[in-house]
């Protein structure tokens, strides 16, 4: 039998978890511009955002508007109707948009870390294959 050359990995709860749900970390953010909703109702609310753009633009918008452009959109319909009109939506979604590339929204995923210094150690070439937006390098290299 040979010898394993090569293991890839999705990244998403495989080598990276969120710290908490998204919807949180949105809920989160938003408070400090006025947001008094529940968690619930925007976790509902995103998960509708996200059906539906990624329905208009699959793979976060690759063939018809760039990644960013997809999420800003998620980003206002996820907080359509919760949020004073006074609000600056735009501010919010490049304020989430930023921080999800950082370790205020990532951890190593329980394990990850160990095995991939014991497929290092073995001579292994690690690879991710994932259909995450082009922030995924920035995410593995500050959490891994």
């Amino acid at each position: 039998m040979q010898a394993i050359k090569l293991v890839t990995f999705d990244a998403t709860n495989t080598l990276l978890k969120f710290r908490i749900p998204p919807w949180q970390y949105y809920a989160l953010v938003a408070r400090d511009y006025g947001f008094t909703g529940s968690d619930d109702a925007l976790e509902a609310q995103m998960k509708d955002s996200l059906k539906l753009m990624s329905k208009q633009h699959p793979n976060f918008g690759q063939s018809d508007v760039n990644w960013r452009c997809w999420w800003h959109k998620v980003v206002k319909l996820t907080f359509k109707n919760h949020l004073p009109a006074s609000v600056d939506v735009d501010k919010i979604a490049m304020q989430l948009i930023d921080e999800f590339r950082t370790t205020k929204c990532w951890t190593v995923a329980y394990g990850s870390s160990k095995l991939l210094q014991l497929l290092k150690k073995n001579g292994v070439t690690i690879g991710v294959l994932s259909n995450f937006d082009p922030r995924l390098n920035d995410i593995l290299c500050n959490n891994l």
